[in-house]
């Protein structure tokens, strides 16, 4: 996780400073002792992304950062783009999860064949059926609700579950049929 840094010429307290908080942002703390070779695939992806936290950059390019890994995992790596988008880091997506592009991405473009198919806001994107079929992708998941539920607004389950228990809490309805809140 310091190599970039140690290529750098930084400091050797500043190294340690910052990859003390890229793995804590990570979550991977416990692992400082562990042989790489011995990690978990997700582990490892975790190591490359402290990795790119500790440099701090402005921008990170991330290539299917949740392929092959398993929904804790994919939870994990959610979590660490939100607090890097939350600490204003800009991030660019490649990604065959259209749930996951759905979720997080404002501006989406499908390619096919070295090609633009389709650009813009990605909930106008996956309304484009004909895009997504030439490039053998999906409609995410909230694209499909909303045209067969008119469900709107959300973009990801979480949330819809989220929103859907919430207002479970608002409004309890007793034995006689009455709202009470």
């Amino acid at each position: 996780m310091a190599f970039a840094l140690r290529n750098m010429g930084m400091a050797a307290e500043l190294i340690d400073g910052r990859v003390k908080a890229a793995m804590e942002a990570t979550g991977i703390t416990l692992l400082a002792d562990r042989p790489v070779h011995y990690l978990s695939y997700g582990q490892k992806k975790r190591v490359a992304m402290a990795g790119v936290l500790a440099v701090e950059p402005e921008i990170i390019l991330m290539d299917e950062p949740t392929l092959g890994l398993d929904p804790k995992s994919k939870a994990g790596v959610k979590a660490i783009i939100t607090a890097a988008l939350a600490k204003g880091i800009k991030i660019i997506l490649s990604s065959h999860d259209m749930d996951f592009i759905y979720e997080f991405c404002d501006y989406t473009y499908v390619l096919h064949h070295g090609g633009v198919l389709a650009e813009g806001e990605t909930t106008q994107v996956f309304k484009n059926t004909q895009a997504l079929e030439t490039a053998s992708l999906e409609q995410a998941t909230m694209t499909r609700l909303e045209e067969c539920l008119g469900i709107k607004g959300f973009r990801s389950i979480a949330a819809l579950e989220e929103a859907i228990r919430n207002q479970k809490k608002e409004v309890q309805v007793d034995e006689t049929g009455s709202s009470r809140n």
